[in-house]
């Protein structure tokens, strides 16, 4: 049965607003015109009408431009819209004149300039969807003011929604309300004095668009590894698009990587049995997939360095882009020659002149025939140009004994890049020690020994150090020939 109460007719000082508020049930909405309570106030000869609004718990409040006077005889009438017979009045011989609370919403700065209310929001395993904002409110009145927040239909109260502060008391309160997805909640908050409505109408904090929340994913998908040399593909089950996931690849040095669906791959270094574990994330709830078996037996020892494949080069690419390496080296060590021996620095000019030149046409043929993109080619050239400029300088040092020295810093630069260039392609140490034999093999004594005999060197040329460097080469080039991968 429609039942309609008027509790409070006020006037507010700060902007000379009528407020008429009270409660309500049983009272339904006009399907046509959308009226729900109809609300009338008479003060002298001036009658006004307007349409409340109406709370989800059944409190409401209508504003008038009245110009009813503090003090004055008012009038009020509430009628339900579909229930004429549903009707009360009330009448205030002094109307009453109050000063309304003032609320401190937190709000942040958009992308256009406009400060919004401050919400967070939190999809729920079930689909739905808590809401969070904050308010900051001091009790400036010498009696206590409650604030309650009302989360609107189809919101319910989680917490922060009702608070009581006693005079000249300061607080900041969180709130959080829940609400269905997707939905956009409207949000109001109320002050009451002694659980009775101060008469204020209430602030308008809005609501955010909640967007549709992600249900848990309750079928766990199935996960199946395809193995090919040392790469396995991943494939599952079909899952919401709002899933996430987080995987181990159970490969010593790697962590968990996060990925967006279940189709993925990954390269293994080095054979063995692994045990991958996939944790999926839906809609603010984690589950722990059965762990997928990775069996791999073919796998030649390539790291996940996507320029780090199965050697496809033609059979002078490796002597190619080594001679770019010795040529840089051997001009740098002829350049230095000069100041060691003026009389032939024509000579040694010409001779750096050439390696300049064969090591330009041999970066030219490098980037026409081979790879355009192998591992650190930089960084293995510079290393194998130290290499051979530092062991030249240091052998051929007893015709300059400074060289020495010189040769020495650049052979230890040289070593450090090599095992920089090691260590970060991933390469093992018969890789590391064929790129070195390209340098000493082949290159650096046939062109050093020839060049430099040609000029004034001979009589520096002991037989004890060629010895020498012939046993370093011969250990080098044994070692290499032995490497099988």
């Amino acid at each position: 049965m429609c039942n309609i109460n008027i509790e409070k007719i006020v006037r507010l000082d700060n902007d000379g607003l009528v407020v008429v508020s009270g409660t309500v049930l049983d009272c339904e909405v006009d399907s046509i015109e959308g009226g729900h309570v109809s609300v009338s106030i008479t003060c002298g000869n001036n009658t006004d009408v307007r349409d409340a609004q109406v709370f989800a718990d059944g409190r409401w409040f209508a504003e008038f431009n009245s110009g009813c006077q503090c003090g004055e005889q008012v009038r009020a009438t509430a009628t339900c819209a579909t229930d004429q017979n549903c009707v009360v009045s009330s009448t205030v011989e002094d109307l009453p004149c109050i000063i309304c609370p003032k609320i401190s919403i937190k709000r942040e700065e958009t992308e256009d300039d406009v400060f919004r209310t401050f919400f967070e929001i939190k999809c729920l395993e079930n689909g739905n969807a808590l809401v969070a904002f904050q308010y900051t409110f001091t009790n400036d009145f010498q009696f206590p003011i409650t604030v309650e927040v009302d989360c609107g239909p189809g919101g319910s109260p989680v917490s922060g929604t009702s608070e009581t502060f006693a005079p000249n008391e300061s607080n900041t309160v969180d709130v959080t309300c829940q609400y269905p997805s997707p939905f956009i909640p409207q949000i109001l908050i109320r002050f009451l004095s002694n659980s009775e409505l101060l008469g204020c109408p209430p602030t308008i904090v809005g609501g955010p668009v909640i967007e549709e929340c992600p249900k848990c994913q309750r079928e766990l998908p199935t996960v199946e590894a395809n193995v090919d040399a040392c790469t396995a593909s991943f494939s599952g089950d079909f899952v919401s698009p709002d899933c996430t996931f987080l995987v181990n690849f159970d490969e010593a040095g790697f962590t968990s990587v996060p990925k967006n669906s279940l189709n993925f791959s990954h390269s293994y270094s080095q054979n063995g049995n692994y045990n991958v574990g996939i944790t999926m994330t839906c809609g603010g709830c984690s589950y722990t997939l059965p762990g997928v078996s990775v069996v791999i037996t073919d796998c030649k020892g390539k790291g996940d360095d996507p320029n780090d494949k199965p050697p496809s080069n033609p059979w002078f690419c490796g002597p190619l882009r080594t001679l770019i390496a010795v040529s840089a080296g051997l001009s740098l060590f002829f350049l230095v020659m000069i100041i060691c021996l003026p009389a032939a620095w024509l000579a040694l000019l010409i001779a750096a002149g050439i390696s300049a030149t064969i090591g330009a046409i041999a970066g030219i043929l490098h980037s026409i025939f081979c790879p355009t993109n192998p591992c650190n080619f930089a960084l293995l050239s510079t290393a194998q140009a130290a290499l051979s400029a530092g062991s030249t300088l240091m052998i051929y040092s007893l015709c300059c004994p400074w060289v020495f020295w010189a040769g020495l810093v650049t052979l230890a630069s040289g070593i450090g890049l090599l095992l920089l260039w090691k260590d970060k392609c991933k390469k093992s140490a018969c890789n590391t020690a064929t790129e070195v034999a390209y340098v000493f093999l082949v290159i650096i004594p046939a062109i050093a020994t020839i060049l430099l005999a040609l000029v004034v060197l001979t009589p520096c040329l002991d037989p004890f150090w060629n010895t020498i460097l012939g046993v370093i080469f011969s250990f080098i080039t044994l070692y290499a020939l032995g490497c099988d991968d």
